[in-house]
């Protein structure tokens, strides 16, 4: 189809977006899911923008469109997923339905669903660059503890889930260095002013050696608007696909499994 040729094009020139877009593939294959790889390569791609705080490559749409199921899955209702946290007896659900009532950033609740719809590895992705974003944002002291706790503790949950003990370890250290608010009132300041660089950069590296997710890549601002227009495109030529225009399926179904791939793998 001559459209996706020319979207492919868009970055196959740059080696630098096209060593990008490898990660995704390689990221994608190696999630056990029974999502489209197609989504879950769109799913990679928002949760770069979110740990690096690429404002507008942060919208879900993409991944949304390319497959129904995925969609459905990280759209149901609070109410729901109470309903199914607390009627399954393992220890992770428990604490969802703890940390559906008390969460307050909406990416959380997207991690939360895929870890109840058993998508543990797309889960722990979603929670670890969250938890990037969130150490990048701007939230005072209190705002930065009670968000940091909630989403360190879904990692450490499935992290256990999926038996990566090393990774589990090296989280619950990092935590152990989190301040104590109970014990000291002004440990929190403190730690934000002296430690939390430190703390976060040692975070930064266990995530990418331990996940392989929120590496620095170091984007031109002209390569951040290549990426714009390449994703843009894409949910342009979905829309397209999901459309009443009848598309021959072998020909859907080529352009669906070749999505977002490094010019080689095309």
């Amino acid at each position: 189809m001559a459209m996706k040729h020319e979207i492919d094009n868009l970055m196959a020139s740059d080696p630098h977006l096209q060593k990008f877009l490898c990660w995704i593939y390689k990221k994608s294959n190696n999630i056990k899911t029974q999502y489209k790889s197609s989504a879950v390569r769109a799913f990679y791609i928002y949760l770069f923008a979110r740990a690096s705080n690429i404002i507008p490559l942060t919208s879900d749409e993409l991944f949304r469109k390319l497959d129904p199921k995925l969609n459905n899955d990280v759209s149901i209702s609070q109410e729901t997923a109470k309903f199914l946290s607390r009627n399954r007896n393992v220890p992770l659900f428990g604490f969802l339905s703890y940390a559906l009532v008390r969460i307050r950033i909406l990416d959380l609740f997207q991690a939360i669903y895929l870890a109840l719809f058993f998508a543990h590895e797309l889960a722990l992705d979603c929670t670890l660059s969250l938890i990037l974003s969130i150490m990048s944002s701007g939230k005072n002291a209190i705002e930065l503890f009670g968000d940091l706790s909630l989403s360190l503790t879904l990692a450490l949950n499935l992290t256990k889930e999926l038996h990566e003990e090393k990774l589990y370890q090296e989280l619950q250290i990092l935590r152990e260095q989190m301040p104590d608010p109970y014990k000291d009132c002004n440990a929190l300041q403190k730690w934000q002013q002296t430690d939390r660089i430190a703390w976060q950069q040692e975070l930064l590296v266990t995530v990418i050696e331990n996940r392989d997710v929120a590496h620095d890549w170091q984007f031109s601002n002209k390569q951040i608007g290549l990426l714009l227009q390449y994703v843009a495109a894409y949910e342009i030529l979905v829309d397209c696909l999901n459309s009443k225009y009848h598309f021959n399926e072998e020909i859907r179904q080529g352009i669906e499994n070749t999505l977002l791939l490094p010019v080689e793998h095309i």
